[in-house]
């Protein structure tokens, strides 16, 4: 037993288009982003930070030990590549600033191509990482 419903049951109804509005969820707003790399592309790109986010305090610290004993006030982003991420005593860091974000720049493909776990059991150190983003050269 075929029944035909015709083409009018058959079609979805129109669908109807809404503005789109950006939301953020908890805003800090940050006021000082650390650069700690070995890279220099990566230490030149303060001033675009500078350029787009002009109330920020953009430092670039070239000592491993002068970040690990940063105390900084308020939202703090803190940008570390491998070689500094290796050298800087990020659990000290954390201890010492309640309101950090570490992000690690990273030129590993594995780090930033494998889910977290996998890239956890090779780098350990990855476990106290607020991001990872991948940079190929």
């Amino acid at each position: 037993m075929e029944t035909n419903l015709g083409p009018e049951h058959h079609a979805s109804p129109p669908q109807k288009e809404f503005a789109f509005t950006p939301r953020i969820i908890n805003p800090v707003k940050i006021r000082a982003v650390i650069l700690c790399s070995a890279d220099e592309a990566v230490r030149a790109s303060c001033s675009s930070i500078r350029t787009e986010m002009p109330w920020v305090n953009v430092r670039v610290l070239s000592s491993p030990l002068a970040v690990s004993d940063l105390r900084a006030e308020g939202a703090t982003v803190l940008i570390l590549d491998d070689v500094a991420m290796n050298l800087v005593d990020v659990e000290r860091v954390r201890r010492n600033n309640s309101d950090v974000v570490v992000v690690l720049l990273s030129f590993i493909r594995l780090i930033h191509s494998s889910p977290p776990a996998i890239a956890q059991q090779e780098y350990p150190s990855l476990e106290s990482e607020s991001r990872v983003c991948g940079r190929s050269k």
